[in-house]
C-alpha cells in the first residue's frame, strides 16, 4: 500500500504531520524508514526545523559535515579534531527553514567542551577556557557562511541567546552575544537576514545602534515577535526605528515592554494599511497618549492586549469609534480597563 502512494500525496501527508500543534517528529522520523520513495519525501520535511526546539550534537555533526574544502581551511588545526560524516545522502543543509542561532552555539560548545562522547572529538577542555571560546566563535562564522550559501528559504529566523548550557559569567556570555549579533551584519551572512519571513527576538538586548544597521538587512519581514524586557529608552529608540523600516509587515507581537509603547505603535501610513495584527504582552501603558495610530490600521483583523497594565479608558477612546472592517477578534484579559474588556468582548 505504502509503494502506491505519488510523491505529492507523501508531501502533503507529511506536511500535515508537520503542522500539527505538536510536532510529532517520532512519526516523522520512522516514515523516513519506510521506504526510499519515503525517505526522499520527508526528509526536507525533517530537516525544515532540524534542531526541533533543543540543541543537538546529531544535528551540529551533520552540519560541519558540509564545511567544504576552502571552510575546513579556514579553520585550521580545529578540523583534525571534527567528526566529519563523508556518507552524506541528502543535501540537507538546504532544507532548513528555520534557523536558531542559539541552538547552533550551544550545540558547538557541547560538542568542542567535551560535553558528549569524547572519544569521537579532541580532548575534553574547560568550558570557560579562551581557546576553546575562540574556536567555537570561528567555528561558528563558518557554519554561517555556509548555511548562508545553501539555504534559499528562511520561514523563521530566531535570535534568542539564552546560553543555558555554556557554564560562562554574564560579562562572558554578554560578550558573545554582541559578537554573534555583529556577525549577523557580515555581508557573507546577511544574506540570511535578507530572505527572512518571520524574525523572533527574545533575551537580546542588543548594544546602541545595532538596530538601525540590522535594518539594512532585515527589512522584509511579515512577522516579527520581539520581547523589549530591559531595553533602555535608546533601545527601544532603535527598535521602533527597526519596526517602521519594515516594508511587508502583516503580524507584530511585542512582549514585556516596559516603556516607550507610544513609539513603538507608531506606523508610516502603508505600513499601517499593511498590518493586520498587532499582539501585545505584558505591556506597560503608563504615560501613553491615546492610541490613535491603531486607528489607521484600516487593515487589522486581531487586536489582543494581554496582561498589559496601565492601561485606561481615555487611551483607547480612539479605538472604540474607529471603523475597523476587517476586524475579526479583539482580546483583552487582565488588563487595567475594563471599558477595553468589554469592547473586546463585542468581537466574540
Amino acid at each position: 500500500m505504502a509503494t502506491n502512494l505519488s510523491s505529492k500525496t507523501l508531501q502533503t501527508i507529511f506536511k500535515f504531520i508537520d503542522t500539527k500543534e505538536e510536532r510529532d517528529y517520532g512519526t516523522l522520523y520512522n516514515c523516513a524508514l519506510v521506504n526510499r520513495q519515503w525517505c526522499n519525501n520527508v526528509i526536507p520535511t525533517l530537516w525544515k526545523d532540524p534542531f526541533y526546539g533543543e540543541k543537538s550534537d546529531v544535528v551540529i555533526k551533520i552540519l560541519l559535515s558540509f564545511l567544504d574544502n576552502d571552510q575546513l581551511q579556514q579553520l585550521g588545526s580545529i578540523r583534525d579534531g571534527l567528526p566529519l560524516n563523508e556518507n552524506k545522502m541528502f543535501d540537507y543543509p538546504s532544507f532548513i527553514q528555520h534557523l536558531n542561532l542559539d541552538f547552533i552555539y550551544e550545540s558547538l560548545y557541547d560538542l568542542y567542551s567535551g560535553s558528549i562522547d569524547a572519544a569521537n572529538l579532541r580532548n575534553v577542555q574547560l568550558p570557560n577556557n579562551p581557546t576553546l571560546l575562540n574556536d567555537i566563535e570561528l567555528t561558528f562564522t563558518v557554519l554561517l557562511k555556509m548555511l548562508a550559501r545553501k539555504i534559499t528559504d528562511v520561514k523563521i529566523f530566531y535570535i534568542n541567546w539564552k546560553l543555558h548550557s555554556c557554564y560562562l559569567d554574564e560579562v562572558s556570555k554578554g560578550d558573545i552575544k554582541n559578537n554573534n549579533l555583529k556577525l549577523l551584519l557580515q555581508p557573507e551572512i546577511s544574506d540570511l537576514l535578507k530572505i527572512t519571513i518571520e524574525l523572533r527576538w527574545w533575551q537580546t538586548r542588543p548594544y546602541k545602534g545595532y538596530f538601525v544597521e540590522f535594518a539594512k538587512i532585515c527589512s522584509n519581514l511579515e512577522k516579527l515577535v520581539i520581547s523589549l524586557a530591559n531595553f533602555s529608552e535608546n533601545q527601544i529608540d532603535d527598535a521602533a526605528e527597526f519596526i517602521r523600516s519594515q516594508r511587508n509587515l502583516k503580524v507584530l507581537e511585542i512582549f514585556n515592554c516596559n516603556s516607550g509603547i507610544q513609539k513603538i505603535l507608531t506606523f508610516s501610513r502603508d505600513q499601517a494599511l499593511s498590518i493586520q495584527a498587532i499582539i501585545l504582552y505584558h505591556v506597560d501603558f503608563y504615560g501613553c497618549e491615546p492610541l490613535t495610530s491603531l486607528t489607521k490600521c484600516e487593515n487589522l483583523r486581531h487586536l489582543s492586549f494581554r496582561y498589559c497594565t496601565y492601561i485606561q479608558k481615555e487611551m483607547c477612546n480612539p479605538l472604540f469609534s474607529a471603523n475597523f472592517p476587517n476586524l475579526k477578534k479583539v482580546e483583552a484579559p487582565f488588563t487595567s480597563c475594563p471599558e477595553l474588556e468589554e469592547w473586546a468582548r463585542s468581537y466574540f
